[in-house]
């Protein structure tokens, strides 16, 4: 990062400490998220608790977590849980979901969440962050397009000296992106593949957008570590795979490369929002990627399949 970068960056923080620390109460910015889950592994070093945002600019149809694509909160309905009963016919929206289910086959993903409650919760955690060297994970859906509460929620965890990891598809602002800059110790951004075409096709997304912020992240010295997940039909070829680790050439600060291989976990989830899902339902065999990782080393990556462990 050069010197004009970090000081514009280091005022940011600073800023953005300053402001928590004058408030009177810590209830103070508002976001939907839609899971928090511990204990994870994969989300940065060490034991990660790791926080799921509602709302994509992307609607990959892989998606391992479709109930994150739309802001607001939605109802999912578990056809194995459900009795046909009928009371579900008298449901009137989000809240009366939440009580009418005898059996629970209908649940309600998305809430709103406070950034001081928020924090109240991670810190729960804090005795695994300082033993793992872990810390807490920014996921989704895509936490950039809640920005400035990820700032906010960033700086508090930042005076609090506890490591935040984010992982982001960069299909945003790059004004949303500068905003989390000073709080983020990891980034972890997908890549998926070189193609505008194929991508718009299958994510519904401008790769040109993700590639240009992911050039801003590498210009201002910012440390990335790139995941591809690996899709049938979509990128599944040395031929894919090779163009976009060519698309990483140029880039001076890239951490690593994680292999993704396709996983149907979220087949289930796509059922219960009653969107499509045509993809495979077993998962890619990790060996079906050692091509890949032979490849990307060669081209001095540091690789996983898999993510970090």
């Amino acid at each position: 990062m050069n010197h004009l970068s970090r000081k514009i960056y280091t005022f940011t923080i600073e800023s953005i400490l300053t402001f928590v620390r004058k408030r009177d109460t810590l209830k103070i910015m508002e976001a939907t998220i839609f899971d928090i889950q511990r204990f994870s592994l994969h989300d940065g070093s060490g034991l990660r608790t790791t926080v799921f945002f509602k709302g994509c600019p992307l609607s990959c149809l892989w998606c391992a977590n479709p109930e994150g694509q739309k802001r607001e909160p939605q109802i999912m309905k578990d056809d194995q849980r459900c009795m046909d009963c009928g009371d579900c016919s008298a449901c009137s929206g989000i809240e009366s979901a939440r009580r009418i289910c005898p059996t629970g086959a209908l649940q309600v993903t998305g809430r709103r969440v406070n950034s001081g409650d928020l924090l109240q919760e991670l810190l729960k955690d804090e005795v695994f962050f300082r033993s793992s060297g872990g810390g807490v994970c920014f996921s989704g859906g895509e936490p950039l397009t809640q920005a400035l509460f990820c700032a906010e929620l960033g700086a508090m965890l930042k005076e609090k000296e506890i490591p935040l990891s984010l992982e982001s598809c960069l299909h945003v602002s790059w004004t949303f992106i500068e905003k989390v800059i000073p709080v983020v110790d990891e980034f972890f951004c997908d890549l998926k593949h070189s193609d505008p075409l194929l991508f718009r096709e299958q994510t519904g997304g401008d790769l040109s957008l993700i590639l240009e912020n992911l050039r801003n992240l590498d210009a201002a010295g910012v440390p990335v570590r790139i995941r591809i997940p690996v899709i049938y039909g979509f990128n599944h070829s040395e031929e894919s795979i090779r163009s976009i680790l060519k698309l990483l050439s140029p880039l001076k600060n890239i951490k690593g490369v994680d292999l993704m291989p396709y996983h149907p976990l979220g087949a289930g989830k796509h059922r219960s929002l009653n969107m499509p899902y045509n993809l495979p339902l077993s998962a890619m065999p990790p060996e079906e990627l050692y091509a890949y990782r032979e490849m990307a080393e060669g081209l001095d990556h540091n690789v996983t399949i898999g993510g970090l462990i």
